[in-house]
């Protein structure tokens, strides 16, 4: 038994570090990859792959051939290096690339397209949906109503290898492949035992994690059959807000209110100790005249905001220095990182049913849990109290008469509610079955490659919030016939239920007038998708400088939702959530054609030169036939030709 100690130290959060323990523990050898294993890249990509004999197929390219060097721009990321990273998630490692400075994490502001808990690439920045996730070629399942795929659903402790295709593969893979495609490739024929257990807590002691997880892979029938088994759980607690951390200043950057185009001022300005006037915890009076920056804090207390100077641009007030961290809006719930678990169980079964045939079988499944404070339900300024209202102190409702004032306008974060709240439950299945071999023909050996899959996802999402009509009707408050707060509008509908809101302070809203104003969009949603695929890939002929590889297929998918949602998101009388259920399908149907021609082979004029051709078509049931992606590119090798009468030429 091999145990391994790695204690990492990592920049986490701003400035926090996070200092890892993880113990490894390996019982038996792991079990060289197949030689016929079409999944496996070149030889100089990984030390797992040293075999150059092998034929390899590059994520970037469908074509099998010997040392062939891909025309699309693909990065590598070896077994060794993934486990020298000591990353708790191997999608963490790839934030580390400057080709997936988009990615999405667990981020804590995307709830209404319910994103938070997930990470999805986004290579080069062009799109979320513009990146394709593979798991050994094959589409893993959706984790969102928007179709995107979740990195924590692959099984960390089975992946050889990632590859990284950033020149775009719509030609190879479809158009959801305009951007990019990332392939986690698999230890498929691992043998023997190995366990995990790793966790981490920042500097500031708090965003704890951990992981577990274990594998096991054995052979039976004489080595002719293989099963293998991974299962992780993971948990990471989340982060709390910017207030937690000491660097954290204030600083923003907004629109240079003096720039104008050719005097020399910079178009933004970057600032510390920036708050905003027309924003508070509880209510600030934001309209002009002789109330402005009047601030309703704790208890209601009022007092009137100072600041070194304030900026205006299209869509805030800015308040520079002096009282900004009354209202900055930094001071808020909003978490710097989601909370989340997870659990993936992953299990393969193959067996060779002579030397030229192969069937498999796998099952995953993967649940997770997210849950996020986020943002709060804002209101920059655009908030109305009027004279009357009996939460207003008689001192401000005295001045407001005095200056002929019948309304003010305001803004406020609802520090009373809160962060909104979103939560999520995520379970997802896939199936598949698959055969691989090869045969034959007119003299020319065929691989082939067929399978189909059935992805499964169900997502429930909740979003703890306001109904944005009941709040309207709370915040216009006036006094009762009994001398007692009511809403304006239980004068007119004297059973309507409203229970007046108190936003002129901290701490002074009632419990009753909090639930009356909250609500909590609902999203239940079942997305199915269904792939069937197969390829084939030969050498039939020659060139002068060698044999011409080609590489064709077909594939069929379908795409399906079926949800429901609550009765109000359907009509959007929430402050943000929302959902809207998908109902309906559609089918997919492609076929594709790659082609390398060999040009030059160790020629005067160069070692290798090659010419690749590809070609996609799609018929989709929704919009019919595209040219969804064609390629043509020529991969030049310079170099010294040894076996050419002139040594030396290039």
């Amino acid at each position: 038994m091999i145990v391994k100690v790695r204690d990492v130290s990592r920049r986490l959060l701003g400035g926090a570090s996070l200092t890892s323990l993880c113990v490894l523990g390996v019982l038996a050898p792991v079990a060289s990859a197949s030689a016929t294993d079409a999944d496996t890249l070149a030889a100089a990509a990984s030390s797992d792959d040293a075999d150059s004999s092998k034929d390899v197929v590059v994520t970037g390219t469908r074509v099998v051939r010997d040392g062939y060097r891909a025309p699309t721009p693909t990065t590598v990321i070896g077994g060794e290096e993934i486990e020298r990273s000591a990353k708790i998630n191997v999608s963490e490692m790839l934030w580390q690339m400057p080709a997936l400075a988009g990615m999405t994490k667990t981020n804590t502001t995307t709830v209404s397209a319910g994103q938070v808990g997930i990470q999805a690439p986004n290579l080069r920045n062009l799109g979320i949906t513009r990146t394709l996730v593979l798991l050994d070629g094959q589409r893993i399942p959706p984790a969102t109503t928007g179709m995107l795929s979740d990195l924590n659903t692959i099984p960390n402790t089975l992946v050889k290898r990632v590859d990284i295709v950033t020149g775009g593969a719509s030609a190879q893979w479809g158009s959801d492949a305009v951007g990019g495609v990332i392939n986690f490739v698999l230890d498929k024929d691992y043998t023997g035992f190995k366990g995990e257990a790793s966790g981490g807590i920042t500097t500031y002691g708090d965003a704890p994690n951990f992981k577990v997880s274990l594998t096991s892979g054995l052979k039976f029938a004489g080595g002719r059959g293989h099963f293998l088994v991974s299962a992780e759980n993971e948990y990471e607690e989340g982060a709390p807000p910017l207030t937690s951390r000491s660097w954290y200043t204030g600083t923003k950057s907004y629109l240079n209110p003096a720039f104008t185009v050719g005097n020399g001022q910079p178009y933004y300005l970057l600032q510390d100790n920036v708050g905003y006037t027309n924003i508070a915890p509880g209510f600030v009076i934001s309209s002009a005249g002789p109330l402005q920056n009047t601030l309703f804090g704790p208890g209601g207390q009022v007092s009137t905001l100072h600041f070194d100077s304030v900026s205006a641009d299209a869509s805030h007030q800015w308040g520079v220095g002096g009282d900004w961290k009354a209202t900055d809006f930094g001071n808020g719930p909003q978490q710097l990182m989601a909370s989340s678990s997870r659990q993936n169980v992953f299990s393969r079964a193959s067996f060779d049913v002579s030397d030229h045939i192969n069937v498999y079988g796998q099952f995953m499944f993967g649940r997770s849990h997210s849950y996020v404070v986020s943002t709060p339900n804002f209101y920059f300024g655009n908030l109305t109290i009027k004279v009357d209202n009996p939460f207003l102190p008689a001192s401000v409702a005295q001045a407001m008469t005095k200056a002929g004032l019948t309304e003010v306008k305001g803004g406020s974060y609802l520090d009373a509610i809160g962060g909104s709240r979103y939560d999520a439950e995520r379970e997802q299945y896939r199936y598949t079955v698959g055969i691989t071999g090869d045969f034959n023909l007119l003299g020319t050996k065929w691989n082939y490659n067929a399978y189909w899959n059935k992805n499964i996802a169900f997502i429930q999402q909740k979003f703890h919030t306001i109904t944005s009509a009941n709040f309207t009707r709370a915040l216009d408050a006036v006094t009762g016939p009994n001398g007692t707060p009511i809403c304006r509008s239980t004068l007119t509908d004297p059973n309507n239920g409203c229970v007046p809101f108190n936003i002129l302070g901290t701490g002074v809203a009632s419990p009753a007038s909090i639930a009356y104003i909250s609500g909590t969009p609902t999203l239940n949603q079942r997305l199915l998708q269904q792939q069937f695929a197969v390829s084939f890939n030969a050498e039939p002929f020659a060139t002068w400088a060698g044999p011409v590889s080609i590489a064709f297929g077909a594939e069929h998918r379908n795409e399906a939702g079926r949800g429901t949602q609550d009765a109000k998101s359907l009509v959007n009388s929430y402050w943000a959530g929302n959902y809207k259920a998908i109902n309906g399908s559609y089918n997919v149907t492609e076929g594709f054609l790659e082609t390398v021609v060999p040009l030059l082979k160790d020629s005067p004029a160069g070692k290798a030169l090659d010419l690749n051709g590809a070609v996609r078509e799609t018929e989709y049931s929704s919009s019919g036939r595209v040219a969804s992606g064609r390629r043509a590119r020529a991969t030049f090798v310079p170099g010294i030709c040894r076996s050419c009468s002139s040594p030396g030429r290039r």
